[in-house]
């Protein structure tokens, strides 16, 4: 059985070099694809071609069962990222509740400060006024 096109012996080389590139086992022996009919077509038994096909289903059927485990994968880290995401918007905005608490809490020190600085200004003055009336 040839699995080239016709007497094609390019097309026939390329898909052994194809087989070859997928991986898939080549028998040896008598099972070894050759030129039987000397066209420089590569020919190889009807077993061997089906053990290429059963090859092959096994490889896709693998593919397929890592492309569905991969599919699960990929979902599971999209809904990694949104609980993040969720996660990361709740302690942005408990950050910015923090820094606008943290702004009155400064804006009070600043307060206290003012008056405490007036209070030692005008004990100050009233020091110097009972000194300046003691003498």
């Amino acid at each position: 059985m040839s699995w080239g096109q016709g007497d094609d012996k390019a097309l026939s080389h390329a898909t052994l070099d194809q087989i070859k590139a997928a991986g898939l086992t080549i028998p040896t022996g008598d099972d070894a694809p050759r030129d039987v009919d000397r066209n420089g077509t590569m020919d190889a038994k009807g077993r061997v071609v089906q053990g290429f096909v059963d090859q092959l289903g096994a490889k896709i059927s693998a593919l397929e069962a890592q492309i569905a485990s991969n599919g699960k994968t990929i979902e599971a880290n999209k809904q990694a990222v949104t609980e993040i995401k969720s996660s990361l918007d709740n302690l942005s905005n408990t950050q910015q509740m923090e820094m606008l608490r943290l702004q009155g809490l400064t804006g009070k020190r600043n307060e206290a400060f003012d008056v405490m600085t007036n209070f030692i200004k005008k004990m100050q003055e009233s020091r110097s006024s009972i000194i300046g009336n003691m003498r």
